[in-house]
Protein backbone atom coordinates (compact mmCIF):
# COMPACT_ATOMS: atom_id res chain seq x y z
CA UNK A 1 0.00 0.00 0.00
CA UNK A 2 1.39 3.76 -0.94
CA UNK A 3 1.37 6.37 1.77
CA UNK A 4 -0.98 8.56 0.29
CA UNK A 5 -3.55 5.98 0.07
CA UNK A 6 -2.73 4.71 3.67
CA UNK A 7 -3.67 8.74 4.46
CA UNK A 8 -6.89 8.03 2.70
CA UNK A 9 -7.75 5.28 4.58
CA UNK A 10 -7.21 6.34 8.12
CA UNK A 11 -3.86 7.36 10.36
CA UNK A 12 -0.55 6.72 9.69
CA UNK A 13 2.77 7.03 11.40
CA UNK A 14 5.32 9.14 9.87
CA UNK A 15 9.08 9.25 10.54
CA UNK A 16 10.65 12.28 9.19
CA UNK A 17 13.90 14.43 9.91
CA UNK A 18 13.04 18.06 10.49
CA UNK A 19 14.10 20.15 7.81
CA UNK A 20 14.81 23.36 10.79
CA UNK A 21 16.32 20.82 13.74
CA UNK A 22 17.65 18.05 11.99
CA UNK A 23 15.73 15.39 14.68
CA UNK A 24 13.78 13.11 13.68
CA UNK A 25 9.96 13.22 14.45
CA UNK A 26 7.83 10.61 14.37
CA UNK A 27 3.92 12.10 14.46
CA UNK A 28 0.54 10.46 13.27
CA UNK A 29 -1.28 12.13 10.37
CA UNK A 30 -4.62 11.45 8.32
CA UNK A 31 -5.93 12.25 5.24
CA UNK A 32 -9.18 11.65 6.07
CA UNK A 33 -10.99 14.40 7.22
CA UNK A 34 -14.02 16.19 6.48
CA UNK A 35 -11.87 18.28 3.47
CA UNK A 36 -10.89 16.65 0.02
CA UNK A 37 -7.45 17.29 -0.63
CA UNK A 38 -6.15 16.43 -3.47
CA UNK A 39 -2.16 15.28 -3.15
CA UNK A 40 0.15 15.88 -6.23
CA UNK A 41 2.13 12.73 -6.35
CA UNK A 42 4.61 14.86 -8.94
CA UNK A 43 5.19 17.34 -5.35
CA UNK A 44 8.21 17.56 -3.36
CA UNK A 45 5.64 18.10 -0.39
CA UNK A 46 3.16 15.64 1.06
CA UNK A 47 0.08 17.99 2.83
CA UNK A 48 -1.19 15.85 5.78
CA UNK A 49 -3.45 16.47 8.96
CA UNK A 50 -1.56 16.11 12.25
CA UNK A 51 -3.83 14.12 14.73
CA UNK A 52 -2.30 15.30 17.92
CA UNK A 53 -1.73 19.09 16.99
CA UNK A 54 -5.12 19.37 14.84
CA UNK A 55 -3.18 21.25 11.96
CA UNK A 56 -2.10 20.42 8.59
CA UNK A 57 1.37 20.27 7.83
CA UNK A 58 3.82 20.12 4.91
CA UNK A 59 6.31 17.44 4.85
CA UNK A 60 9.01 17.11 2.35
CA UNK A 61 8.93 13.61 1.00
CA UNK A 62 12.81 13.51 1.08
CA UNK A 63 12.53 13.24 4.82
CA UNK A 64 10.46 10.49 4.95
CA UNK A 65 12.43 7.79 6.93
CA UNK A 66 9.47 5.28 7.48
CA UNK A 67 5.70 5.36 7.94
CA UNK A 68 3.10 2.74 8.99
CA UNK A 69 -0.36 2.25 9.43
CA UNK A 70 -1.32 3.23 12.93
CA UNK A 71 -3.81 0.33 14.42
CA UNK A 72 -5.33 2.99 16.89
CA UNK A 73 -8.82 4.72 15.34
CA UNK A 74 -9.03 8.43 16.72
CA UNK A 75 -11.81 10.59 15.31
CA UNK A 76 -11.26 14.29 13.83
Amino acid sequence: MKLVEALRNGNVNITYESLNSGKEITKTYTLKTIFKVNVSLKSDKLIAYDVEAKEWEDIERSSIKKWSINEQRRSI
